[in-house]
């Protein structure tokens, strides 16, 4: 395995794009790394609004994003284990 990278624009919701990347592990022999990043865009002129307002994308974004994540990298591990049997 060289590597994937997946990258999805969110459709509904706070306006960004959730970016995937698998890759072979450098710590575990046959293993896989995976990593997950759900950005976000959050302007403001003033940064404390900004600050707010990114603080209550993640207040309210957070425990979707992880369980999403954790979505997308079992779905990848399906594939790879069915495609190897």
């Amino acid at each position: 395995m060289a590597g994937l990278a997946v990258r999805r624009e969110r459709a509904n919701g706070p306006e960004g794009f959730t970016h995937i990347r698998f890759e072979p592990s450098a710590k575990e022999p046959g293993g896989i790394f995976a990593h997950v990043n759900d950005h976000y865009w959050v302007a403001s002129e003033n940064s404390q609004v900004g600050l707010d307002l990114a603080m209550r994308v993640i207040e309210s974004e957070f425990d979707q994003s992880i369980e999403e994540s954790l979505k997308a990298v079992e779905a990848l591990l399906e594939v790879s284990w069915s495609h190897n049997r």
